[in-house]
């Protein structure tokens, strides 16, 4: 009878050690699950702060602001589609127009107002004379990124006293950065 009892010894000694390690493989996977379960939450907290950043940022973009250098140039809030605006004045003189190669155009210096560049310009196709105001920091940008909406008063002033005064309402952006009177 004792060598029964030893096998029953020796099998519950195998059963012991068989629950033992599922019981330490238990407590393992327990383990794993808390330490995910943290990791989740830390992660929850995470996505929560980018989202509060994420929202944040979206209330700026609704509040369009355009600075270019320490000016800005407009604001204007699609909320109350309210602008805040600001004005120059640019003066170029041409002289001799007639004078200058056909069929070509002609630059004149790049001024910068408010932190953007502008230019006028001029063309001649025989005794007709062509001019553009020109946005050149929107004329060199690869992409869409603002809009300049404008009030433009154009004096064309002339040797013979044949005037030109225009008055118009422009928007420049990437795609259209000039205006010809």
């Amino acid at each position: 009878m004792s060598g029964a009892t030893d096998s029953d010894s020796s099998t519950n000694l195998r059963t012991a050690e068989a629950s033992a390690e599922v019981l330490q493989t238990a407590n393992d996977f327990a383990d794993i699950c808390k330490n995910i379960s943290e990791k989740q939450n830390e992660q929850s907290e995470l996505n929560v702060k980018v989202l509060e950043k994420l929202q944040a940022i979206q209330n700026d973009l609704n509040e369009i602001k355009i600075k270019l250098k320490d000016d800005t140039i407009f604001v204007r809030d699609r909320k109350t589609d309210s602008i805040i605006s600001k004005s120059f004045v640019m003066k170029q003189i041409f002289e001799n127009v007639l004078e200058v190669e056909n069929e070509k155009w002609f630059n004149g210096k790049l001024e910068e107002h408010f932190g953007v560049q502008w230019q006028l310009r001029f063309y001649r196709k025989n005794e007709h004379i062509s001019f553009r105001i020109v946005c050149a920091t929107l004329e060199n940008m690869l992409f869409d990124c603002c809009v300049i909406e404008t009030e433009l008063q154009a004096k064309l002033l002339s040797n013979n006293k044949n005037d030109k005064l225009s008055e118009v309402r422009a928007i420049f952006d990437s795609e259209k950065s000039y205006l010809e009177i």
